[in-house]
Formats: C-alpha cells, sequence, structure tokens
C-alpha cells in the first residue's frame, strides 16, 4: 500500500499544473478531502497494491495485469471493473471531469493514444473468449447511480467482446439515455472510447446524433474525436459539419479540435485547399498558425521535463493540492485523484 500511494503522489506532483479561473490550494489535501474519492472493493485495492506499480506505464505490463485481474476466480465482475478503475486511475487515464494534456499536444492526440492502446489490447483480451453479460449488466444497473463504475464496465465489455456488447452500446447511444445518467459528461467520454472499439464507423455517425444535445464544448469535443479514429468519408464529412456548425457562433475549442483533426486526415495541399474554403465559408479570421503539426509520443504521461495542462470539462470543480486534485460535479460526484 505504501509503494501504491509513494507512486502515485510522485507522478501527481512532479505535474506543473495550468488552470485558468480555477480554485488552486497549497500544501497536502486534509483527509476529509483524500477520503472523498469513489468507493472501490478492498480485493480490487489489493490486487493493485501486489503489481509493480511504476511499470504499469508500459503498455504490455498494464493489460497483462488486467488479463490477470480476469481469470482472477476469486474477484467478483464488480471487482474486476473496480481494478480496471484502479489501473487507469494509476496511470492518469481514468476520467472524473479532466484530462491531462502534455504540452505541444491538442487532446485528440491524448484521446487517440489512449484509443490506441485499447485497440491494441482489445486484439489480446478478445482470445480470453470472455463473457461479458455480466459486465454489460453491471452498465446498465449503475449509470443513473454510480456513473464511473458503469462505464468502465461498458469499456471493459468493449474491450473483451465488442460483438456482443453492440446492443448495449447502441442502448447508450440515446439522448434521454445519456440524460439520465449520474454525470452525462462522465458516461458521454467513456461511450466515445467504446465506439472507437466497436471498430463500426457507423457507430461513430450515431454518437454524433448526440451533439446538437451536448452543450459542453469539451463533450462535444469526445464525439468528435471518436469520429477522428475512423478513415472514411462519412466520418471526415461529419467532422468538417460540426467545424462549419461551431464557427457560425464562433472559433471555439470545438472548432479547433475538428480542424487538427481534418489536418490529420488530409495531406498538406488537401488541407490547405480546405482550410483556405473554410476561412471564406465561415467569414471568420483565423490564423493557420494556430494549427501546428504536433508529433505524437508513445509514452505521453512519462515525459515528467514538460508542462502538463489540465482541461476541465464544464460543469466540473477542480480543487488542486500539493498531492493531489479533487475533482467535483455538483453534490452528486466526487473523486480525488
Amino acid at each position: 500500500m505504501k509503494v501504491f500511494k509513494i507512486v502515485v503522489l510522485t507522478i501527481l506532483c512532479i505535474l506543473l499544473f495550468s488552470l485558468t479561473e480555477r480554485p488552486l490550494y497549497a500544501g497536502i489535501a486534509p483527509e476529509n478531502i483524500r477520503e472523498q474519492k469513489l468507493h472501490v472493493s478492498s480485493q480490487a485495492r489489493q490486487f493493485i497494491e501486489s503489481r509493480e506499480i511504476p511499470k504499469l506505464a508500459d503498455d504490455e505490463y498494464f493489460w497483462e495485469c488486467l488479463g490477470d485481474a480476469l481469470i482472477r476466480d476469486e474477484l467478483t465482475e464488480d471487482d474486476k471493473v473496480d481494478t480496471f478503475y484502479l489501473l487507469l486511475k494509476t496511470i492518469g487515464w481514468s476520467f472524473a471531469g479532466a484530462v491531462r494534456i502534455p504540452e505541444g499536444y491538442s487532446y485528440f492526440e491524448v484521446f487517440a493514444r489512449q484509443s490506441m492502446s485499447f485497440l491494441n489490447a482489445q486484439n489480446s483480451l478478445q482470445t480470453l473468449d470472455y463473457n461479458v453479460q455480466e459486465f454489460l449488466q453491471i452498465a446498465l444497473r449503475d449509470y443513473e447511480q454510480h456513473v464511473a463504475h458503469a462505464s468502465h464496465a461498458l469499456v471493459l465489455a468493449m474491450l473483451l467482446n465488442p460483438e456482443t456488447s453492440k446492443t448495449s452500446l447502441e442502448f447508450f447511444l440515446d439522448q434521454d439515455v445519456l440524460q439520465k445518467a449520474q454525470v452525462p459528461a462522465i458516461l458521454l467520454h467513456y461511450l466515445a472510447f467504446s465506439v472507437v472499439l466497436s471498430r463500426q464507423y457507423t457507430a461513430a455517425l450515431k454518437m454524433n446524433e448526440l451533439m446538437s444535445s451536448v452543450s459542453s464544448e469539451q463533450g462535444r469535443e469526445d464525439i468528435l474525436c471518436a469520429l477522428g479514429m475512423f478513415s472514411t468519408d462519412e466520418t471526415l464529412e461529419a467532422i468538417k459539419k460540426i467545424v462549419l456548425t461551431e464557427l457560425e457562433e464562433q472559433y471555439n475549442y470545438v472548432a479547433d479540435t475538428g480542424v487538427l483533426i481534418v489536418r490529420q486526415h488530409l495531406s498538406d495541399s488537401d488541407f490547405y485547399s480546405y482550410f483556405m474554403e473554410l476561412v471564406e465559408d465561415s467569414k471568420k479570421k483565423f490564423s493557420l498558425n494556430k494549427l501546428k503539426d504536433r508529433h505524437f509520443q508513445s509514452r505521453l504521461w512519462w515525459y515528467t521535463d514538460k508542462k502538463v495542462m489540465i482541461k476541465i470539462w464544464d460543469d466540473f470543480q477542480a480543487r488542486v493540492y500539493d498531492d493531489g486534485m479533487l475533482m467535483t460535479y455538483g453534490e452528486v460526484f466526487a473523486d480525488f485523484l
């Protein structure tokens, strides 16, 4: 337990947080703050504490640990979902309303890095021929009251058997269902990864139908990112349409992310033509200098000599301490990271 805490705190402390108009607290978090975290089973915690925590930065070891947990008879399906959550939390990949973004990188690149890790792991995890029905039942059971647990259960099912999980994914890609979630933004974020894991671009187009009902810019970016992981004419056109729609109002984060995604799908000459047409169509003045080419690193979170930005979703509040960060969503959700 001591090693686990030291490593997590070290990772958090070496990050240089950059927050705009967010409360910043110096010093160590009080115990009552540190206790505001999602409940997980003692069995899941014991499993994580038995691992070599620093090695979880390595993809191969990370997914090996998850595979080991999945075949443990002493762990219930809820324990396994908790274990998946703790594994992601340990490397900074669990979502509680904020995402760490290394300086010089876009949100899409961070999303793509995690997606590619998931997709690569899916290829090997499917060989387990795992029965995911209980994970899907957990997702349906908990999304209105315990959305983080439900979301991790859904992603875990998609990792193990996307074909069997397809019907459940379609259920969640519904405006009314999304709004019933304890925290819609958390469910939407994990739905984006679930759509990628479906490997079906039609699922991304279905998710795009939620766009008009999502008020937060960051939530709309999640939908864009899911679309951006597919290389089809249909998804590219959907992204371009979203950009134009956003630019009718202003050049915001959604438009910026959309243009950066288009940049990665087109050649230099095609992108230049697209960009010039975009400027003319939108009648907005924004500079091509904003659209920097960003090259992707294989280990985003472990380059600690660079500044790391914290992207915080609308309606979430962050309290930053020397030993971690408390994320809250009104009175219904809190997690100390």
